[in-house]
């Protein structure tokens, strides 16, 4: 998914694990703490930060930004805070790596849900992966304008996402190697 960003200007990205990206370059980190008990952040660091981004674009037009997102656990309440400050950031592209932790079947929040169904109008973008689609809420799954499908065995997997191909292609998915 790295790859797919590189021509990105404006990105906030999504880590579910923590290690494995924490010490990717060129790009700015935070960790912010949730409180399920006060369904909050525990610190401010993710809105400081976009505070700052949105001060300096007022005054200087349009900025720059990578900012890798680390959380450890309660990723979709996480995501739904997210998702209420990007109609205030507009214009940027959220990557959410391993998608069915953030968004998996059933309900989905307030924010995360105008987000997925109307986010092209304020200019947000949704990139994301997932190793199994079967896991990734129908709404997230269908509001993807580019697919990138790797191998994949599961029943589940492979007709959730044939049933978002076109017919031509879905026909041919059963004939595909494994």
């Amino acid at each position: 998914m790295l790859h797919d960003l590189s021509g990105e200007d404006r990105v906030i990205l999504l880590d579910a694990k923590c290690q494995e990206l924490s010490a990717l370059e060129k790009w700015d980190h935070v960790w912010p703490v949730y409180d399920p008990e006060r369904a909050a952040w525990m610190d401010s660091v993710l809105v400081d930060f976009l505070r700052v981004a949105r001060m300096r674009e007022d005054c200087f037009g349009p900025r720059h930004f990578r900012l890798l997102v680390h959380f450890r656990a309660n990723h979709r309440e996480n995501l739904e805070l997210v998702c209420r400050l990007l109609p205030h950031v507009r214009d940027c592209v959220l990557a959410i790596d391993e998608l069915a932790l953030f968004l998996p079947p059933g309900a989905l929040g307030p924010a995360v849900t105008s987000v997925l169904i109307s986010g092209r109008h304020e200019g947000i973008r949704l990139a994301g992966t997932a190793q199994r689609p079967s896991l990734v809420n129908i709404t997230a799954r269908s509001a993807a304008q580019r697919l990138s499908i790797f191998r994949m065995i599961e029943a589940g997997d492979v007709d959730a996402v044939k049933n978002l191909l076109p017919a031509d292609l879905r026909d041919a998915v059963p004939q595909l190697p494994s």
